[in-house]
């Protein structure tokens, strides 16, 4: 009687302490760009970083690598609601290599994750934004190194402006 005693206790504490380690993982507010994105190349054909009116295509999958490597720690703050962010520098938008459609990445404005209907990657959609401090200055920094020194050319969102 004393051993049943034991096992049941055990499998109620096991029990608690899932549920509250389920409980607390589903209500994090952070999660990482590695995190949602991942860091294998091969799962996109091709990003395009854009910047303030501007934007370059990367398709070496050397370059996308080492972008998605420097930008997989970065911290982004979840939001259930708009979180009403002035401007806007960068946005990133993924396209995936199985040709379903893209995902972006917005930094302000409304910063979010959304992705084309037929996208079938596997990012959660909703407001997010880049965490303040440490995240936000490297975010920043990566954006900035990226657009300037990867290869390809510069495209203009309006191509009329001079």
């Amino acid at each position: 009687m004393k051993k049943r005693k034991t096992v049941i206790s055990v499998i109620l504490c096991t029990l608690i302490i899932g549920v509250c380690g389920v409980y607390i993982t589903s209500n994090n507010n952070t999660v990482t760009i590695g995190d949602v994105v991942g860091s294998n190349s091969e799962e996109f054909a091709k990003i395009e970083i854009y910047k303030t009116g501007k934007y370059k295509i990367i398709t070496d999958k050397s370059e996308i690598s080492d972008l998605l490597n420097k930008l997989s720690a970065i911290q982004l703050k979840k939001s259930q609601t708009d979180p009403n962010m002035d401007g806007g520098t960068y946005s990133v938008k993924f396209y995936p290599s199985d040709g379903s459609g893209s995902f972006t990445l917005s930094d302000g404005g409304n910063g979010k994750f959304s992705k084309e209907k037929n996208c079938n990657f596997r990012i959660p959609e909703g407001w997010c934004r880049i965490k303040k401090g440490t995240s936000y200055d490297t975010g920043t920094k990566t954006m900035n190194y990226y657009f300037d020194t990867v290869s390809g050319t510069v495209h203009s969102l309006n191509p009329t402006a001079t």
